[in-house]
């Protein structure tokens, strides 16, 4: 793929580590560039209000013209992050969805001071991989990625790839955290 454009999705669940895995792969790839779409809303101010949660609504038709808009001008590698990418139309190279624990997220939104009702919902979101989901007609190739064997594995096919080098597809892996979300409802830790 050397000389032309490398569009890289990284999008998952908040708390998963989008943000730091796509630092790390900016890091690792030559000349790569990075967007934050949680950057894009903030400079732009691209969304409606600020709901009873903290989130911000955000104004997706106007945030997808505006990433596409900035894409225009982009060559060699992209890597754009946020976990809105699975709800708009534009389409990646590659796609890399980062999960975590149920157990470790529930530290994150404790930390982050998440009211119940958000971290539930995003406690199901990742259970339920909606962001992998989603993502998979997003893009040539979707990779999930939760531990840092596989991340680490991810980066460098993607490094190689950007490099124009041949490089083996990571073997894609599922990872399903139901089992974790039932034990956790039924010991208690968790409640819906």
């Amino acid at each position: 793929m050397a000389g032309r454009r490398l569009l890289v999705a990284v999008t998952g669940t908040p708390g998963t580590g989008k943000s730091r895995f796509a630092a790390e792969l900016a890091k690792l790839v030559p000349g790569a560039s990075l967007i934050e779409i949680n950057d894009i809303v903030a400079q732009h101010h691209l969304y409606s209000r600020i709901d009873s949660h903290g989130s911000k609504i955000v104004r997706m038709a106007q945030l997808e013209k505006r990433l596409k808009d900035e894409l225009k001008h982009r060559r060699g590698t992209t890597i754009v992050v946020g976990h809105l990418i699975p709800e708009m139309g534009i389409r990646y190279d590659v796609c890399v969805v980062t999960r975590a624990r149920l157990s470790r997220l529930m530290k994150v939104f404790a930390i982050r001071k998440y009211d119940m009702e958000k971290t539930i919902e995003n406690l199901l979101a990742e259970a339920l991989d909606y962001c992998g989901i989603r993502a998979r007609n997003k893009a040539n190739e979707v990779y999930e990625v939760m531990d840092d064997k596989d991340r680490r594995a991810v980066m460098l096919y993607i490094r190689r790839i950007s490099l124009g080098m041949r490089a083996t597809r990571p073997k894609p892996r599922p990872i399903s955290l139901m089992h974790e979300l039932l034990l956790g409802i039924k010991s208690g830790r968790i409640r819906l």
